[in-house]
């Protein structure tokens, strides 16, 4: 407390950093230069968002706009999966959770993580669509389909096939997004959701 704002004491921030670095491992792991990977691990995300916003609901009785700011910079692999709206973290793939048609979900993700192929789980599959499919096929060497599921382009494989798929992919250097499916049933299609990313950025991965 000073006479004219008052400051967050330091052992909270200190409390919130620790927990941020804990996530950040579960959710940021660097797998070598200059490859990260991101896991969109449910239970994590769900008590780093938790935890950030009862801080940040602390953090509203104090002048702390400028620790708030030092925070989001130091921990930017919060960006990846979280948005700041009026002072609270809210989940970037909120929108996601509301789409009912397959349809509607290929072209969040596509849109959400252009630049990346996204690999979509449909039952015992993994497909894509569209330029995603045409990209598929050429890095993988597999069979391209016309008028696949509404889509102009579709190519996909089973799920044995993952794991062989994956290391050709990251081989030559295709970032990408797997999306699966959570079990749970939407309106007209089942829930899908990020499950783990991988891309090549252009400076330093993140620690």
């Amino acid at each position: 407390m000073r006479p004219q704002y008052t400051l967050v004491r330091r052992r909270v921030v200190g409390n919130l950093k620790a927990k941020l670095r804990k996530a950040r491992l579960q959710l940021c792991r660097p797998a070598g230069e200059p490859l990260v990977v991101w896991r969109f691990h449910e239970e994590t995300l769900q008590n780093c968002l938790a935890t950030v916003n009862s801080y940040l609901g602390h953090f509203k009785h104090a002048h702390a706009r400028r620790c708030e700011a030092r925070l989001w910079k130091e921990f930017s692999f919060l960006r990846r999966f979280f948005a700041l709206s009026s002072r609270r973290l809210v989940r970037r793939d909120r929108p996601l959770r509301r789409v009912l048609r397959l349809r509607q979900q290929v072209r969040w993700l596509q849109r959400h993580f252009k630049g990346s192929l996204c690999l979509i789980q449909i039952g015992c599959y993994y497909e894509t669509f569209d330029h995603d499919a045409v990209r598929l096929a050429q890095s993988a060497g597999l069979k391209l389909q016309q008028n696949w599921r509404g889509f102009a382009q579709g190519c996909g494989f089973h799920r044995r096939w993952l794991p062989r798929i994956l290391a050709r992919l990251k081989q030559q250097r295709v970032p990408l997004v797997l999306v699966a499916e959570t079990g749970r049933e939407l309106y007209q299609t089942k829930e899908r959701l990020p499950q783990l990313m991988w891309e090549y950025p252009q400076g330093k991965p993140e620690p």
